[in-house]
């Protein structure tokens, strides 16, 4: 069985689903969401949550997020959201 790494861990290619292939969950300036965290307001986490239920609901099971460090990549972030 083939698996990719993802942000809770390994799956298999076989549980990928409808993929969104280039998409973001957040974005923000490198560093912002681990030590300016309240620019993003209190609630930023349950906002993506919201957005993620949404998208799941509308038939996406996936999304590949390329973000940078330079583009506020927070693999912590994406895993607890996740």
């Amino acid at each position: 069985m083939k698996t990719v790494n993802t942000v809770l861990g390994p799956l298999a290619t076989s549980k990928i689903g409808f993929t969104l292939m280039h998409d973001r969950v957040m974005g923000s300036y490198s560093g912002i969401p681990q030590v300016y965290s309240e620019l993003l307001g209190k609630d930023y986490k349950e906002r993506i949550v919201k957005g993620l239920i949404e998208a799941k609901q509308a038939g996406i099971d996936t999304i590949k997020d390329p973000d940078t460090l330079a583009l506020g990549r927070a693999v912590k972030v994406l895993s607890e959201v996740a």
